[in-house]
């Protein structure tokens, strides 16, 4: 909005004891109306800005169940917890009907409709943990499928489909089961004979051990979670072990890495 032109004004001033002509002239800049807004028209071929998380980001435990900031943060300062060295269960924070454990003193058992069931435990590791080297609090995970059957194992592709559909458990924020990289050992340990086993690709899936019975194994790209994978034909295990760190600040890289809506 333009500025409106100065306008200039003469004024004459008189009293009872004599007639005095007084020329005032005045100035008056106008000034633009604070009310008047610019308003921006939104482009329709414009993407609305990302809206944010209403839940601060934690990590994934099951499908059930999160592990939040501020409770790790109360894991890692509870009294003898990075001195005693022993597990502490990571389930069970709200009463949840498909966790249960049989008693006291055994750990929360998430079960899942399709069959798998999942175990979850934190520990903290003061000097650089056997195999990783990681030092901090470390989250592991043991992920089993029972009653596999041929059906659903008849090659890589329905197993795939199965997992997608069925499963399709997070074992990070960057892997799920339906992943090709997990579905392609997975497939390893319930049809060990299936297809020609290439030399090299054995090395891969079995972390680099030039024995064929070495365990099949997967680390992840982006956050370094590590998966191990046991089974049969009718079922697979898989343990998870995840880094996330020292748990003193929410803005550990560490920490994000693991949390799934820091990583969406």
């Amino acid at each position: 909005m333009s500025a409106s032109p100065s306008v200039a004004s003469s004024v004459t001033l008189t009293d009872n004891a004599s007639w005095e002509s007084v020329s005032l002239a005045s100035t008056i800049k106008a000034e633009p109306d604070n009310d008047c807004q610019e308003l921006k028209v939104q482009d329709p071929n414009e993407s609305p800005p990302a809206a944010r998380s209403a839940d601060p980001p934690s990590v994934r435990l099951c499908n059930h169940e999160t592990l939040p900031f501020d409770r790790a943060y109360r894991i890692v300062n509870l009294p003898n917890f990075k001195e005693c060295f022993s597990p502490l269960d990571a389930l069970g924070a709200k009463p949840i009907p498909q966790h249960t454990r049989s008693s006291a003193a055994e750990p929360y058992q998430c079960t899942n409709a399709s069959g798998f069931k999942v175990t979850c435990d934190v520990n903290y590791s003061v000097l650089p943990d056997l195999g990783t080297g990681w030092i901090g609090m470390i989250l592991k995970q043991r992920w089993t499928q029972h009653g596999l059957h041929k059906k659903q194992t008849r090659d890589k592709s329905t197993l795939q489909a199965y997992f997608s559909k069925e499963i399709d458990f997070a074992f990070c924020p960057h892997l799920r089961a339906s992943s090709d990289e997990v579905v392609d050992r997975a497939f390893r340990m319930v049809c060990p004979d299936a297809g020609h086993p290439d030399p090299v690709e054995e090395w891969v899936l079995r972390g680099g051990s030039p024995n064929s019975s070495g365990d099949i194994t997967l680390s992840c790209s982006k956050c370094k979670t590590k998966l191990r994978f046991f089974g049969s034909s009718t079922h697979i295990s898989i343990d998870v072990k995840r880094h996330l760190g020292e748990c003193a600040s929410s803005e550990d890289e560490l920490w994000l890495q693991q949390c799934e809506q820091h990583n969406a």
